[in-house]
């Protein structure tokens, strides 16, 4: 096959990856792990990849204390959106939702703003305290 169209074969493969990548549907977000400190204590939040479905972001989150693990929590985060998902998470924007316990049934308050630097700050109120967290984040599909 000729050198020319050896590459412009090359060239349109790369051209229809190039534009499937673009028009594949954002269905997520991945937030990285993220650690914060309560006094001497260390917290680490993990967040299962957060889904979108038609109520809005939905994942698993785990909030752990190394040093006193009776105080770790698990549960479901749920993130109501209303715009389209890049919208939403554009630089400047807060996202407001709930943290449901499995452990003791209670409700946390959920708030994330995302950054200019691809990072989420994300404050959890429970009754006993308020737990701010940043950590970068990225769209998935």
């Amino acid at each position: 096959m000729p050198f020319r169209v050896r590459s412009l074969i090359l060239a349109l493969i790369v051209c229809l990856a190039a534009g499937s990548a673009a028009g594949a549907a954002i269905r997520g977000i991945k937030v990285e792990r993220a650690k914060t400190r309560v006094g001497l204590a260390r917290v680490v939040l993990n967040i299962d990849h957060l889904t979108l479905t038609e109520q809005g972001l939905r994942g698993e989150y785990a909030i752990r204390i190394p040093l006193a693990p009776f105080m770790d929590d698990f549960g479901t985060i749920r993130i109501p959106v209303t715009d389209q998902l890049q919208d939403a998470v554009a630089p400047g924007n807060t996202l407001h939702g709930t943290a449901s316990s499995r452990e003791d049934g209670r409700t946390h308050e959920v708030a994330c703003t995302f950054t200019d630097s691809k990072k989420v700050r994300i404050v959890v109120t429970t009754a006993d305290r308020v737990l701010s967290f940043e950590a970068p984040y990225s769209l998935s599909d």
